[in-house]
């Protein structure tokens, strides 16, 4: 999906917690230390996890995307997972964020290929 991204001629910026995914080459964007810093300079955030857990813990927990985001610099999280949005959109909207789940299918081949479900 990062390499969609960047041909599609928007600038990018990518954290993973798995160094080895960071250090797949420039293909994917510049790299980041954290989630946090690459909310703090994107216009846009999407995010890519396995499940719920890992996205209510990195947008809910103390710390997290949607909390310590500021009202006047707003900023516009997609998710790619399942979860519970529900849970997250309220709570974004306070903050003055814009939320959207946004689930994807198809995997790698998928995103290659640019394909949607």
């Amino acid at each position: 999906m990062a390499g969609n991204v960047l041909k599609s001629g928007f600038p990018l910026t990518v954290y993973d917690k798995n160094p080895r995914t960071m250090e797949t080459g420039p293909e994917r964007g510049q790299g980041a230390a954290s989630a946090k810093q690459v909310a703090e300079i994107a216009e846009v955030v999407l995010t890519s996890l396995p499940g719920s857990p890992e996205v209510e813990a990195l947008y809910l927990e103390p710390g997290g995307l949607v909390t310590t985001q500021s009202p006047t610099a707003p900023r516009r999280f997609e998710q790619r997972a399942p979860l519970d949005a529900a849970q997250i959109e309220p709570r974004a909207k306070a903050r003055g964020v814009q939320f959207l789940e946004a689930p994807v299918s198809g995997g790698v081949t998928g995103a290659q290929a640019a394909r949607s479900p």
